[in-house]
C-alpha cells in the first residue's frame, strides 16, 4: 500500500493545473480508441443518489492538503467507494480538483468500472492533455500488463512528452513485455532525451523492484 501511495504522488502533483490544460482537439493521434474490448457496464449512478453524508465524506477525503486519503480511509468512510468516486470523477458539476483526485483514488480499486472510465477518457476528444498523462500512469499502476494496449499507443505519437510518459509507465509496469516494448522503441526513437529515458527505464526493470 505504501508503494502504491508513493507511485501516485508524482501523478497527483499537478492536479491543480488540470483545469488550465487545453482540451485535445478531435481526431488527433492522442485520441485513443479502445484497443481492447471492455466489459459492458451500466451507466454510472448519479452523484446525488449516494446521499449528502456519503458525498461529504468522499469530498473530505479528496480535499487533503497533501493529497488523497488511503484506501483504508475510503473503505472505512464510504459504503461504495469505487462507485461513488467514479460518479465524482464523471460529474461535470464537481470542481476539477476533486474530479482529478477521484480519478487518482480509483487506482485503489483496479476493476472493470475503473478501467472503463480510464479507457473512456483516453478515447474522448475533450480530455485534457494533463489528464491523459496522468491516466496513462494510473493504468500502469493499477493494471500492470493489462494496461499495455493503451500505453503502447503513446510510444509512437509525435508528442515527445507523451512518449516520455509512456516510457515511465512501462518502467512502472516492469514486466518482460514492458521491457520488450522499450527495446523496440529504442530501435526507432530519434530523440536523444527519449533514448536516454528508455535506457534508464530498461535498466530499472532489469534491476528488479526496489525493497518496500
Amino acid at each position: 500500500m505504501r508503494r502504491l501511495a508513493l507511485l501516485l504522488l508524482p501523478l497527483l502533483a499537478a492536479s491543480s493545473l488540470a483545469s488550465a490544460a487545453p482540451p485535445v482537439p478531435a481526431a488527433t493521434e492522442l485520441t485513443l480508441a479502445p484497443p481492447i474490448a471492455l466489459a459492458s457496464l451500466a451507466a454510472s449512478r448519479a452523484l446525488a443518489s449516494f446521499g449528502a453524508e456519503q458525498r461529504d465524506k468522499a469530498m473530505l477525503l479528496l480535499s487533503g492538503y497533501h493529497g488523497i486519503g488511503s484506501k483504508a480511509d475510503f473503505e472505512a468512510a464510504l459504503a461504495e467507494p469505487e462507485a461513488l468516486l467514479a460518479s465524482i470523477a464523471r460529474d461535470g458539476a464537481v470542481d476539477p480538483v476533486h474530479r482529478d483526485r477521484a480519478l487518482a483514488a480509483l487506482v485503489y480499486w483496479p476493476g472493470e468500472q475503473t478501467l472503463s472510465l480510464y479507457g473512456g477518457l483516453l478515447a474522448a476528444a475533450d480530455t485534457s492533455e494533463m489528464n491523459r498523462h496522468r491516466i496513462i500512469g494510473y493504468l500502469a499502476v493499477g493494471y500492470a500488463d493489462r494496461s499495455i494496449p493503451w500505453v503502447e499507443h503513446y510510444l509512437t505519437v509525435s508528442d515527445l512528452q507523451f512518449r516520455l510518459t509512456a516510457i515511465e509507465a512501462l518502467r512502472t509496469i516492469g514486466s518482460d513485455h514492458a521491457r520488450d516494448l522499450l527495446m523496440q522503441a529504442e530501435v526507432v526513437e530519434l530523440s536523444p532525451l527519449v533514448l536516454e529515458r528508455i535506457k534508464i527505464a530498461h535498466a530499472s526493470i532489469l534491476a528488479g523492484p526496489k525493497p518496500r
